[in-house]
């Protein structure tokens, strides 16, 4: 394999390191997984948005033949135990599966991010409904006009492109602020409104999310099904433990094991993306199946 005259240096070096074996361009693993730790001790690490640009812009000025990089930070929630009613100063509990995303793409002539929350499971037993869609032989879904909805939230917002990390600095104040909005809103309107379908409550939570956020420019959201289904009623002649049975299938937040049908367990999976324009912003949504 050749070279063209047109094929900047820094790719025809990293290409050398698959194509000849060529280590000399590389930077080691190890290497990457210090300096995080270094920069972390060197730099603050909140908002995520930050540490990223920081950790991102580090590697494009340190070493010339890299033209970008890519950072991809998850940050877990964890909570200050409560012990004999006094908050413990060294003892933390993972609360929730919930993570706040941020990643970076680092270039030499400016900064992209994208933001997000992820893995935030929400549940209501009534206030939604889906009816009127495409029936055909394909259709066994029956039409609904109450029922219990659950989805686990996977949102994200792409902020317009900084020039560089001093723009991502003079920004910091709006990147906690803008998830702490975006949770709100996501977490408001999923309680609030009698959904017509997951799709327009999700388009509600985009426009919102880019009417309070001017710095962002798009906004994407994936809420797929997660499915409770009630069992049913007992005769009245049922017995006191069939009834407590009976009871607790009705009531989604008491059901467990198989009444939670988890669809990303199965083989196949369908998903269909919807994207449309808003004020000049970009909305996105994965129907997940």
């Amino acid at each position: 394999m050749s070279s063209t005259p047109l094929e900047p240096q820094s790719f025809r070096l990293t290409r050398y390191r698959y194509t000849r074996a060529d280590n000399s361009v590389v930077v080691a693993t190890d290497s990457m997984k210090n300096t995080v730790y270094i920069k972390a001790k060197e730099h603050p690490v909140t908002p995520p948005e930050l540490f990223a640009s920081i950790l991102g812009t580090h590697f494009v000025e340190t070493y010339p033949h890299i033209t970008t990089a890519n950072v991809k930070i998850v940050t877990h929630r964890w909570t200050r135990m409560t012990i004999d009613g006094k908050p413990h100063p060294h003892s933390f509990y993972r609360d929730g599966a919930e993570t706040r995303n941020v990643e970076a793409v680092v270039r030499k002539d400016g900064i992209d991010i994208s933001s997000g929350i992820a893995g935030l499971l929400v549940l209501k037993s009534t206030g939604s409904q889906f009816h009127g869609f495409v029936r055909d032989e394909y259709t066994t879904l029956p039409e609904v006009r109450d029922r219990i909805l659950s989805t686990d939230v996977d949102s994200s917002w792409n902020w317009k492109t900084f020039a560089g990390l001093s723009a991502v600095k003079a920004a910091i104040p709006k990147f906690d602020k803008a998830w702490d909005d975006a949770r709100a809103i996501t977490m408001k309107t999923f309680a609030e409104e009698n959904s017509p379908s997951v799709q327009n409550t999700m388009y509600k939570m985009c426009t919102q999310i880019l009417a309070a956020v001017p710095e962002v420019e798009t906004v994407d959201y994936a809420l797929p099904n997660k499915h409770y289904f009630e069992i049913g009623t007992f005769p009245a002649s049922a017995s006191r433990n069939e009834a407590n049975i009976a009871n607790r299938f009705r009531r989604p937040e008491l059901a467990q094991g198989p009444q939670e049908h988890r669809q990303r367990r199965r083989s196949i999976r369908s998903a269909v993306w919807t994207e449309w324009p808003y004020q000049g912003h970009r909305c996105s949504i994965s129907d997940l199946l």
